[in-house]
């Protein structure tokens, strides 16, 4: 999840992300950066932060509370997984979540899959094989994307060793909603 924007654009995270991430056993929380200020880890997040369960990066609109913490690009890999992983905010591919640039940043660290954000709309998509998710914008606020939902999304993703199962959620009318769901081969 990334781009909340708190407290310049939003005040908190919806209650309906908070209920969804404390309802699931996840391995990791990965923030894709725009949190503004590292308080919405420490205030929402805090439990995953001190297990050592949050990997972010920081966006172009993060404080120095947050650049401190997360480097511009992390590199995943885990050892169960023949592949490489990027979490990257976005801020030098323009347009905005454009493809091709994303996917030649994920080739350059020899990665098959590219975690990004900064447009604020959520994505599920593979090109040039290279598997490209983009959760949107975790609180719904409006960003420099003319493709923004303008609610909240968040992704869910399970890596297996030759596949990625990802899912885009929505936040409308106080439900949680799935929107896609696809499945990649590695």
């Amino acid at each position: 999840m990334g781009d909340f924007h708190i407290p310049t654009r939003a005040s908190e995270p919806p209650k309906e992300l908070l209920d969804f991430v404390y309802s699931e056993n996840f391995d990791y929380i990965l923030i894709t950066g725009d949190l503004v200020r590292f308080f919405v880890i420490e205030k929402w997040f805090n439990e995953f932060w001190k297990a050592n369960k949050v990997i972010g990066v920081y966006g172009n609109m993060d404080h120095e509370d947050v650049v401190k913490r997360f480097p511009e690009i992390k590199v995943l890999s885990f050892d169960e997984y023949n592949y490489k992983i990027v979490l990257y905010h976005g801020t030098g591919i323009f347009p905005r979540g454009d493809p091709p640039q994303l996917a030649s940043l994920a080739k350059k660290f020899d990665a098959k899959v590219i975690i990004t954000g900064h447009t604020h709309a959520p994505v599920l998509k593979s090109f040039r094989d290279i598997v490209i998710i983009n959760p949107g914008s975790a609180t719904g606020c409006l960003g420099g994307s003319w493709d923004a939902l303008g609610i909240p999304s968040f992704s869910f993703v399970k890596f297996e060793s030759t596949s990625i199962i990802g899912k885009i959620y929505v936040i409308q009318d106080f439900e949680t909603k799935c929107i896609s769901e696809k499945e990649f081969r590695i």
